[in-house]
C-alpha cells in the first residue's frame, strides 16, 4: 500500500501557518524587550529623581547648621532656592582685633579662598570673606567690626548650596558655594519651592508632565532650633 505524501496546497498551507506563528512570537518577543526597557528606563528615572529629591532633603536639613541666627539661612524664591550652613569650624590662636583684615587660628586647613566665613562669640558676630590663607591665619576681604576674645570666639566656614529651574531647559539644577550649576533632575516642566515659615516647612513640587506631579515637604530644623541675636 502506498503512502500518501503532503499535497503542494497543504505544503503551503502549512508554511504559512508557521510564518504566521513565527511573526507573533516575534513581535511578542519584540514587545516584552520594549515594555521591560521601558520599565527599566521609568525605573532609573525615579530612582534618580527620588535621590534628587533625598539630596534636596539634607541641604534643607542643614539650613543654619552652626551659623547662630537664621536670616539669610534659607532664602526661598518660586523656582530657587538658596541654603547656607556650616560644617567645619576652628578658634582663634591670638585675640581678633577690630579694624584688622587677618585672623590668626589654630587650624585652616578646610577653609579656602574666595568662601564665606562667620566669626562668632557671645557679643557679636559678622560674616566676612576669605581672600588669602596660610597654615595658621586668613587673610579677609574687609576689615573687621568687631574685637573677639580667644577664648570666646570661633569661626566657621560657610557653605552655600543653590537651587534653581530653567524653564528653557526644563532641567533643575545646584550649585555649590559658587561653582558652575549642574543637572541634578531633568526632563521636567516645572519645579517650584515655597517656605512656611512659621513652622519652617520647605514644599518642593515637581511637575514631571502636565498629568503626572510630586510634592515632597521639609523640616529645616536648624531654623527652627537656632536663636536670633538681632
Amino acid at each position: 500500500m502506498k503512502q500518501k505524501g503532503f499535497s503542494l496546497l497543504e505544503l503551503l498551507v502549512s508554511f504559512s501557518i508557521s510564518i504566521f506563528i513565527f511573526y507573533l512570537f516575534s513581535t511578542f518577543i519584540n514587545f516584552s524587550i520594549k515594555n521591560l526597557s521601558l520599565i527599566k528606563k521609568n525605573e532609573e528615572k525615579n530612582s534618580s529623581l527620588f535621590l534628587s529629591l533625598e539630596k534636596i532633603k539634607l541641604d534643607v536639613s542643614k539650613a543654619g547648621m552652626n551659623l547662630r541666627y537664621s536670616d539669610g539661612s534659607l532664602s526661598v524664591e518660586k523656582k530657587s532656592l538658596k541654603i547656607k550652613f556650616a560644617e567645619y569650624s576652628t578658634f582663634p590662636s591670638r585675640e581678633i582685633l577690630s579694624g584688622q583684615n587677618i585672623i590668626y587660628v589654630e587650624d585652616s586647613s578646610f577653609f579656602k579662598e574666595n568662601r564665606e566665613i562667620l566669626i562668632y562669640d557671645f557679643l557679636n558676630r559678622e560674616i566676612n570673606k576669605i581672600k588669602s590663607k596660610g597654615k595658621n591665619f586668613l587673610i579677609l576681604y574687609d576689615n573687621l567690626k568687631n574685637t573677639y576674645l580667644k577664648s570666646t570666639a570661633e569661626i566657621f566656614l560657610i557653605e552655600t548650596i543653590d537651587y534653581k529651574f530653567y524653564q528653557d531647559q526644563k532641567v533643575l539644577k545646584y550649585s555649590e558655594n559658587g561653582g558652575y550649576f549642574q543637572p541634578l533632575i531633568e526632563n521636567i516642566e516645572e519645579a517650584i519651592f515655597e517656605f512656611n515659615e512659621d513652622f519652617k516647612l520647605l514644599s518642593v513640587k515637581i511637575t514631571i508632565n502636565p498629568s503626572e506631579s510630586l510634592k515632597f515637604t521639609y523640616f529645616a530644623k536648624n531654623l527652627f532650633l537656632s536663636k536670633e541675636r538681632y
